[in-house]
């Protein structure tokens, strides 16, 4: 007799206990497939504009941050210099490669230091180049279209409500 070794989700086309597989089916041409648990135990895949994310630290211990999903930003994801620093991704030798980012002001463009950042939002974790900016962003991450399409890709939804 065949058993589930899932605890959450459940194996379709297993056989109950004390019954075999019925109707004559081969597990080889209808093979168990697992079934992704419903209700609180799914994936949340829904993004919203605001969201609170975790940012890993130099010693890749996670603290909470806020973020904003800004489908305008085409640049860099960009961080704030005070969380940045504070979780000791700051090299006091200066960053190894700036970037110029601009604003919504028309010819207004910045030079900011580009640093390595490893965050997590809803069981996804990327890294990725940031921009350092001592900008009040209003948050502590502003995620980038080319972040917010890499969520997409895997099944991820943007809503604005």
């Amino acid at each position: 007799m065949l058993s589930s070794i899932w605890s959450v989700g459940r194996l379709v086309g297993q056989p109950s206990a004390g019954r075999g597989f019925t109707g004559g089916s081969n597990p080889f041409l209808d093979p168990p497939r697992y079934i992704p648990p419903g209700g609180e135990a799914a994936a949340d895949l829904s993004l919203r504009v605001h969201e609170t994310l975790h940012v890993y630290d130099a010693a890749l211990i996670p603290h909470t941050a806020s973020a904003v999903l800004d489908t305008g930003n085409a640049g860099n994801t960009m961080i704030t210099r005070r969380v940045a620093s504070s979780l000791g991704l700051m090299s006091h030798l200066g960053a190894a490669r700036t970037v110029a980012v601009r604003g919504v002001v028309a010819g207004a463009t910045e030079r900011v230091p580009v640093i390595p950042i490893t965050y997590e939002l809803k069981g996804k974790r990327l890294c990725v180049m940031a921009a350092v900016t001592d900008a009040d962003l209003g948050c502590d991450v502003l995620m980038s279209v080319h972040d917010i399409r890499l969520f997409e890709s895997d099944g991820y939804r943007l809503s604005t409500r």
